[in-house]
C-alpha cells in the first residue's frame, strides 16, 4: 500500500518501464540478441526503481526502544534526540533483548592492530513462540571507528542478514568510549597448576602450562631480558570453547613486567603475575568487567524485497555490456 501520490506515480512509471521494455525487446526488436542491450538496460533501471520503492518506502525498524530512554545522538534539540532514541536499542554485553521476532544479544567486540575498525558481535535468535524451539540463529558483525578528521563522530558500517524476500541491516549508532569506561571490577588472585580451572561469571578458563617460546606482537624483547614465558589458557563459556588467552610474564634485569591479555567477548582480563618453579605453579590475576560497563547502541532495519533492487542493478549492468558488445562488433 502506498499513501503518497508521488510514490504511486513513481511506482506506475517504473512498472510501465518494466512492462514496456519486455514488450519492446520481445516483439518489436528483431535480429540478434546483442541488439537488445538498450531495452535490457532500461528494464534493469525500472526494476531498480521498483526495488527502491519496495524496500525503502516500506522499510521497518525492529530495534524499538521500549525502555523510554532518551539518548544523545548529537541532534540540535532534545526532541530530535527523543525521536531518534525511539528507533535505537541499548544492548549491554551478554544481556538478551527482544527485538521483533528475534532475541538479540551483544557478545562483545574485537579489534586488530592493523585495522582502525572495531567489530561488534551481535547474535540473533528466533524461536517458536509456542514450543520455544530454536528456529534460526546467526551472528552479525557491524563495525565502527572514530572519524579520523577531528576525532569526532562515529563512522559505522552495517552488516546484514540476507533472505529471499527481505534483508535485516544492523549497524552501531553509539558505543562507550574505552578511555571513559568505568572500572568497577578488581583483580582476583588464583594459584594454579597445569590442568586447573579458574571460573568467572559466565564461563571458565583452563591453565594448560607455559609456552617458553613467546610469539606475541605485544611482547617487545629488550637487551636486559632474562627470560619470558606465556601462560597457555583456554577460555570456555556455557556454549563451549571460545578462544585461547596468552598473558606474558617477562623477567628483566630491572624487574618483572607482565603483558595482560583480554577476552573481549567475556570482558575478562588476565595477567600472569608470577611463576613458582619449585611448585610447578603460576599465579594468575583475573578481572571481569561488569556487563553494565560495556554496551552499544544499535539500530536494526528490515528491508522487504531489496533483492529486486539488486536484480535491477545486475540487469542494468548486463544491458550496458550487451550494448557495448553490439557497438564494438558492429560493422562500419
Amino acid at each position: 500500500k502506498i499513501d503518497a501520490w508521488q510514490y504511486a506515480l513513481l511506482m506506475f512509471a517504473s512498472c510501465f518501464t518494466v512492462v514496456a521494455c519486455i514488450l519492446y525487446a520481445t516483439t518489436v526488436q528483431k535480429g540478434a540478441f546483442k541488439k537488445r542491450g538498450a531495452a535490457i538496460t532500461h528494464l534493469g533501471f525500472g526494476l531498480m526503481i521498483v526495488g527502491v520503492l519496495l524496500s525503502g518506502y516500506k522499510k521497518e525498524v525492529i530495534s524499538i526502544n521500549t525502555l523510554g530512554l532518551v539518548m544523545d545522538f548529537g541532534k540540535p534539540t532534545m526532541a530530535e534526540n527523543a525521536i531518534e532514541s525511539r528507533e535505537n536499542v541499548l544492548l549491554f554485553r551478554n544481556t538478551p533483548v527482544v527485538m521483533g521476532e528475534y532475541t538479540v544479544t551483544y557478545k562483545g567486540d574485537s579489534v586488530s592492530t592493523t585495522d582502525p575498525r572495531t567489530f561488534y558481535k551481535v547474535h540473533y535468535e528466533r524461536r517458536d513462540t509456542v514450543t520455544n524451539d530454536l528456529k534460526e540463529s546467526f551472528t552479525l558483525y557491524p563495525d565502527a571507528f572514530v572519524n579520523p578528521k577531528g576525532q569526532e563522530g562515529l563512522i559505522a558500517n552495517p552488516d546484514s542478514r540476507h533472505y529471499l524476500t527481505r534483508d535485516i541491516f544492523t549497524y552501531v549508532t553509539s558505543v562507550i568510549d574505552p578511555e571513559k569506561r568505568p572500572d568497577t571490577a578488581s583483580y582476583k588472585e588464583h594459584k594454579v597448576r597445569e590442568g586447573d580451572t579458574v571460573y568467572f561469571d559466565n564461563g571458565y578458563l583452563i591453565f594448560n602450562g607455559f609456552n617458553k617460546r613467546v610469539d606475541d606482537d605485544r611482547y617487545v624483547p629488550h637487551a636486559t631480558d632474562l627470560g619470558a614465558v606465556s601462560a597457555n589458557l583456554k577460555v570456555y563459556d556455557v556454549n563451549g570453547y571460545l578462544h585461547d588467552m596468552k598473558p606474558v610474564f617477562i623477567l628483566r634485569a630491572e624487574g618483572i613486567e607482565v603483558v595482560e591479555d583480554t577476552s573481549r567477548s567475556t570482558g575478562l582480563f588476565v595477567q600472569l603475575a608470577n611463576i613458582i618453579p619449585e611448585e610447578d605453579a603460576a599465579v594468575l590475576l583475573t578481572k571481569q568487567l561488569d556487563p553494565k560497563d560495556d554496551y552499544i547502541v544499535m539500530k536494526a532495519l528490515l528491508f522487504p524485497y531489496i533483492n529486486v533492487l539488486w536484480l535491477g542493478i545486475v540487469v542494468m549492468v548486463l544491458g550496458f555490456f550487451i550494448s557495448l558488445w553490439n557497438r564494438t562488433t558492429k560493422k562500419n
